[in-house]
């Protein structure tokens, strides 16, 4: 638990304030051969926690499932409500989920900009090593 927090366990705090500041959140969970799902809207759940009967029902969602075996994919549209622009830094958002990558050596991360199409996998399987060799060069 104590590692968790420290390398970046705060996601979960982080995911709350996200929903509540939402539009509409959608959360797709790949593990044990199903995939699962829920969708929030304005920070309230409204679906409950459904298990998808195959992929196409993800993608119906406007979600592309990616990775093989298990994962997760958060997709939020952030509230104009709330917002007065939703630009975001495709660039600070590179860094942190880098430095992630780093702490969470058994993680791999793909962060892809649906509106550019661009798209970063990072995964630094040596981990705080590799970070101190990559900062010494």
């Amino acid at each position: 638990k104590k590692v968790y927090k420290l390398t970046g366990g705060l996601h979960g705090v982080g995911l709350h304030v996200v929903n509540a500041l939402s539009k509409k959140l959608i959360a797709v969970v790949k593990r044990d051969g199903k995939i699962y799902y829920d969708i929030f809207e304005q920070g309230i759940p409204v679906s409950g926690l459904k298990t998808a009967s195959d992929v196409s029902e993800i993608e119906k969602l406007g979600i592309k499932i990616q990775f093989p075996e298990h994962g997760a994919i958060i997709k939020f549209y952030p509230d104009p409500d709330i917002f007065e622009t939703t630009e975001f830094s495709y660039e600070t958002i590179l860094a942190r989920l880098t430095d992630l990558s780093y702490l969470n050596p058994q993680l791999t991360i793909t962060f892809l900009d649906e509106a550019s199409g661009r798209k970063d996998i990072l995964h630094h399987e040596g981990g705080l090593i590799e970070l101190v060799r990559h900062l010494s060069e």
